[in-house]
């Protein structure tokens, strides 16, 4: 790898911080986080109690713009019903198209190689061929959205 590479992979890798949320600072960050206005198509923080959704979490990650500015977020939670693990994601919109989502989700899919599930609204085209370039399958079909998965990495 070339240095150069190599120092510009570095500093973006510097800019997704795996929250421990347990810490105090990084709990109030995704809080807030949560609050901003999302785009339609991520309602996990709005359909949900902030405390009791953050119990679920296995790994929880935020990518940050150089000044600081939490853009990103994404999880990989328990859902209670089914104990599937479900990835989620969410880039700001005005930071949307420019590889955050495809980093984030490159980084949260590296630390965790088990079948993980996400749902996805069908009409949200750059979502699923994210999705897709992840390896993640269409596995139910629903009115207006789809239950995918991506198997374990030793399983695909």
């Amino acid at each position: 790898m070339r240095p150069i590479f190599r120092k510009y992979l570095s500093a973006i890798r510097s800019m997704i911080e795996e929250l421990d949320l347990t810490n105090a600072d990084h709990l109030k960050r995704l809080k807030e986080f949560s609050m901003l206005e999302h785009p339609p198509s991520f309602r996990y923080f709005k359909n949900r109690v902030f405390e009791d959704a953050v119990k679920t979490h296995k790994i929880t990650m935020l990518y940050s713009t150089e000044d600081k500015k939490d853009v990103a977020y994404a999880h990989i939670d328990v859902d209670g019903s089914t104990e599937r693990p479900f990835f989620g994601i969410c880039v700001l919109r005005e930071y949307q198209s420019k590889g955050i989502g495809k980093l984030l989700t490159n980084h949260i899919l590296q630390r965790f190689s088990e079948t993980v599930y996400l749902t996805v609204d069908n009409d949200n085209l750059n979502a699923i061929s994210l999705y897709k370039k992840f390896g993640f399958k269409q596995v139910e079909y629903y009115p207006t959205s789809a239950l995918w998965r991506r198997m374990a990495a030793t399983s695909q």
